[in-house]
């Protein structure tokens, strides 16, 4: 964590558990998240996105297997890149 300018967290949606889901996703709204970064295959685990304020939190993907990197040196830069402006953007 980075105070005020990053927090990296496990996947904030309970796998069984809509009503905790959405809680966690309050507080962590509550705290001034308003950027969120999935890293997971679509159809991997459970969506959250729907679940977001899409006028004041944005929502990006960039799909990598779990416990996995990506493939060569360039798709890690060219993902890296990706990841950075975001989090440049979201500032």
């Amino acid at each position: 964590m980075v105070p005020g300018q990053l927090l990296a967290g496990e996947y904030p949606k309970n796998m069984e558990d809509d009503a905790a889901s959405r809680a966690k996703l309050a507080v962590l709204t509550k705290a001034g998240v308003n950027t969120f970064i999935d890293l997971t295959q679509a159809g991997e685990l459970s969506p959250y996105a729907q679940w977001l304020d899409a006028e004041s939190q944005a929502y990006y993907r960039f799909p990598i297997w779990d416990v996995d990197i990506p493939d060569t040196s360039e798709t890690t830069a060219t993902f890296n890149e990706a990841v950075v402006c975001v989090i440049a953007g979201a500032e």
